[in-house]
């Protein structure tokens, strides 16, 4: 699954058309992270775990 973390990105939609391209099974989770946290859908905060940049350039 790939998502962006709010609806105005579009870098999942373009990652998942890269790796469908190339054969993998892809599923876009739509509205981004912010859209299955209002749905109140667990979430886990690894960003303390993992080096993670906010600037993905969407």
């Amino acid at each position: 699954m790939v998502y962006c973390w709010d609806v105005w990105c579009n870098t999942a939609a373009k990652v998942a058309k890269f790796l469908l391209e190339r054969g993998y099974m892809v599923k876009e989770l739509t509205g981004g992270i912010a859209a299955w946290k209002e749905m109140n859908f667990p979430v886990s905060d690894s960003s303390q775990e993992v080096n993670m940049s906010d600037s993905c350039g969407c």
